[in-house]
């Protein structure tokens, strides 16, 4: 029942716990720091490193579990778990101070900010750091929906999501340290292949179905997913990466958000929208995996001539099995009702999926198709962040350095600021 103490700091952990229905809330020190759902887990640390427990955990809500012994837990543990464990619980000893933060790579740069690869100078940790300009984000309106991004995101824990570490503000610029994942984009991985076969696609588009069932359940539209935003991690997995236009939805919004070619009708309209948005999104992508381009908009030169094509609505024409192009006429149906009716579930339903490993795809125990080439990156690096140095998009790590005002204070991110 509510209010109810299911584990208690200090004490000797005996079990792990997965929750079926229902939520908790994660109190450490006294303090609670996150609210878990459906599909999490906690309890593993304990068990797998012999301490005693880090935090209470109390039900918030009626809560149902599904509860692992510590003797069943030892038999089904893997090396990567313990990895992934111990890199956790790493994580999170780490002080992330900026002095200790150095830039090994700039990777991306756009209207907001920069994007940079990062390592910490007193361990191999990496990074990645996202750089926004406030005062960008203040003129377009998104500073407010950011903040709210973030706090979604800090509350998230899925294999499939990247973690947000830390977040930290000056007057001018807001910063976020977040999960490395070493592989290569989605995007890159079309590129360079041109059209993927359905039995790959298949795989990752399962996985991001598990996602979308993961966030959709916390009543969170993703409204981030594209093929550039998705990485395919070094195991193989697609991980999504990118948070900025996450928002969490009682019912349905208007806001217009997402990455242009992947906008669903409803949102270029300002209609209001749900969850048939992402799974819109996601008719996109297995329709670029499959067919080598996007749908609509693949020629178009400007975000407007995007949107004009995907407001036509053609039928488009799949090349594959008429499992896959059913598959895709369904997620790319004109009606969004009709998209989200019987939501992630009615498409893991579909003739396409039929015999997919659904269990074995959520615990990572299923063999991906591809291992991707992981890139590498030189091992020089700039002066820190904290000394004020950041690097330009045509910079290499040891040319010229972007200079940033020498008045700026770093602290903490008050997100309801």
């Amino acid at each position: 029942m509510a209010g109810t103490d299911i584990v208690k700091q200090g004490e000797t952990g005996s079990a792990l716990f997965l929750i079926r229905s229902g939520t908790v809330e994660i109190i450490r020190n006294g303090v609670s720091i996150k609210t878990m759902g459906k599909f999490d887990y906690f309890g593993e640390i304990s068990l797998i490193l012999n301490e005693p427990r880090g935090a209470t955990v109390r039900a918030k809500t009626p809560v149902s579990l599904y509860i692992l012994e510590q003797n069943d837990l030892n038999r089904v543990v893997d090396e990567r778990m313990r990895t992934s464990v111990v890199q956790t619980v790493r994580m999170e000893q780490l002080s992330l101070s900026l002095q200790d933060l150095h830039v090994v790579s700039m990777l991306e740069r756009n209207q907001y900010g920069e994007t940079y690869l990062l390592q910490h100078a007193l361990s191999d940790l990496k990074f990645i750091g996202v750089a926004y300009e406030k005062g960008k984000l203040g003129k377009s309106g998104k500073l407010s929906n950011m903040r709210e991004a973030l706090e979604l995101y800090q509350s998230l824990d899925h294999p499939l999501l990247s973690k947000l570490h830390k977040t930290i503000k000056t007057n001018s610029h807001l910063y976020l340290i977040r999960e490395f994942v070493p592989g290569t984009s989605l995007d890159r991985l079309i590129y360079d292949h041109g059209k993927l076969n359905e039995a790959l696609v298949r795989f990752y588009a399962g996985n991001l179905l598990l996602t979308l069932e993961y966030l959709h359940d916390r009543s969170i539209l993703y409204r981030n997913l594209a093929s550039e935003y998705v990485v395919i991690d070094e195991i193989g997995y697609p991980r999504l990466c990118v948070f900025e236009h996450t928002k969490r939805v009682e019912g349905r919004t208007n806001s217009v958000a997402g990455v242009a070619h992947f906008m669903a009708p409803e949102v270029i309209l300002g209609q209001y929208y749900g969850i048939g948005a992402d799974l819109w999104s996601l008719g996109v992508l297995v329709f670029e995996m499959t067919q080598g381009k996007v749908p609509f908009g693949a020629k178009a030169q400007t975000p407007y001539e995007v949107y004009e094509d995907i407001l036509r609505h053609k039928k488009v024409k799949t090349q594959g099995t008429q499992a896959l192009a059913g598959l895709i006429d369904t997620l790319l149906a004109s009606n969004p009702s009709s998209r989200a009716k019987g939501g992630v579930d009615s498409f893991k339903q579909q003739e396409w999926f039929q015999g997919f490993p659904w269990e074995e795809v959520m615990t990572q125990e299923a063999i991906p198709p591809l291992l991707p080439r992981v890139r590498q990156f030189p091992q020089e690096f700039a002066k820190s962040l904290a000394r004020k140095e950041l690097l330009t998009a045509f910079s290499t790590p040891s040319e010229a350095a972007l200079t940033l005002e020498q008045e700026h204070q770093w602290t903490a991110l008050e997100l309801s600021s």
